[in-house]
């Protein structure tokens, strides 16, 4: 191989080294700077970086997704935001913000659809349930209302809820101070949504 190539070829290499380098720096330092304004735990761990703490009585965590895959020096990682709720939604109910491309694809290989009757937010949500009548029963306006918040994120942004966990997942909020904190605001007024809806005994004996 020509010298100019070797040459071109390492340039390139180290390059991306650096920028890559520079990229985890900047997460870092990001991470960090949106912990102290919250209040969060910040800490590296075998996992990633993570934030994490107690948010108006709920547990939060930033932390980088479970199957997040990067695609290579400079490939973008899943980032996952998510509070703990002091209720969750029926056993076997999943709820997941979809455009309408993921409707399309839900009806083709689940069949027909759950739906609530709610045209809004059947739009925005895909809702799997092995108990129809416990997931409209759980379903009630205040809840879809306060799901409907997550309808602000950005199409690149998945959501949904869990068991008790409301969350939102990201690749582009890694290192952006400013989408982290919009995407916490949104994930916050949902989740006050959410408890808000809760029976008040329910809430106080969690």
């Amino acid at each position: 191989m020509d010298p100019w190539k070797i040459g071109l070829f390492v340039g390139i290499g180290l390059l991306l080294l650096t920028a890559s380098l520079w990229l985890v720096q900047h997460r870092r330092s990001t991470w960090q700077r949106f912990a102290r304004r919250k209040r969060l735990l910040y800490r590296e761990t075998d996992e990633g970086p993570q934030a994490s703490g107690t948010i108006h009585g709920l547990p939060f965590i930033l932390k980088m997704a479970g199957d997040s895959s990067d695609t290579g020096a400079l490939g973008v990682e899943e980032v996952r935001m998510s509070v703990q709720l002091p209720c969750s939604a029926p056993e076997g109910v999943t709820i997941n913000r979809a455009g309408r491309m993921e409707q399309v694809v839900a009806e083709v290989t689940m069949g027909e659809p759950f739906s609530t009757e709610d045209e809004q937010f059947d739009q925005q949500f895909i809702v799997e349930t092995t108990d129809p009548e416990a997931a409209r029963n759980y379903l009630t306006p205040a809840r879809r209302k306060a799901l409907l918040e997550l309808a602000e994120l950005p199409s690149s942004c998945h959501a949904g809820l869990e068991g008790n966990e409301l969350f939102l997942q990201d690749r582009e909020m890694v290192a952006s101070l400013n989408r982290l904190s919009q995407h916490f605001r949104v994930l916050m007024r949902a989740a006050r949504g959410l408890c808000q809806a809760q029976p008040a005994a329910t809430v106080a004996s969690r």
